[in-house]
């Protein structure tokens, strides 16, 4: 099973702050998402499903300016807003009864996402920021298991999560402090969490 879904959307009057106070100016989006989803008979408690998503952004009209580090200015117009275009996620479930009143389950999940400027700081500007923050940063992807057991019957359940299993170096957002000084704030590395649950 399949689903697709095709959007334009217009947002005005958004705020950015800049160093020399509040300006709006309007955003266009264009996008595609297609989600799907597959039961294979011939494997009882297995589950597949993935996502695409496609989104083109940017700033259509704006009176903005802003001055780089170098002192010259630019306008907002034009400038593609932050994040990436491209994103996609799989995932691989099984779940099985193990006795008549415990369940297991196994999972895989795997997304990613294309390179991407972290912020408006770091739009494609003419004769933008100087140096390494004027760069996109690095497209990455992001493996992730779950094993769980749970009781029906008793209303328990435990699960151990393993969260970016390859230890994947990524940068989900950057920012800049009006002072000239730039910042990227990076994932979370390889980790893995316990959890339990109990109803009553």
């Amino acid at each position: 099973v399949g689903v697709a879904a095709m959007y334009m959307m217009t947002a005005e009057d958004l705020e950015y702050q800049d160093n020399s106070g509040t300006v709006d100016h309007a955003d266009d989006a264009i996008g595609f998402e297609i989600d799907a989803y597959w039961l294979p008979q011939s494997l009882p408690g297995l589950s597949l499903s993935g996502g695409y998503a496609y989104v083109d952004a940017e700033i259509t009209d704006s009176d903005a300016t802003a001055t780089t580090l170098l002192g010259a200015e630019y306008s907002f117009e034009g400038l593609k807003r932050p994040g990436p275009e491209h994103n996609y996620n799989l995932q691989a479930r099984y779940e099985m009864s193990i006795t008549d009143s415990l369940d297991g389950a196994f999972q895989l999940d795997y997304s990613w996402r294309s390179d991407f400027f972290p912020s408006d700081v770091f739009t494609d500007a003419p004769g933008g920021v100087i140096g390494e923050f004027q760069q996109r940063r690095s497209s990455y992807g992001l493996l992730n298991a779950r094993i769980s057991l749970t009781s029906q019957d008793a209303g328990w359940g435990v699960a151990l999560v393993g969260k970016n299993l390859t230890d994947e170096a990524y940068i989900l957002a950057g920012g800049q402090d009006g002072a000239g000084s730039f910042y990227d704030l990076y994932g979370r590395p390889l980790s893995w969490v316990v959890e339990a649950k109990y109803e009553f």
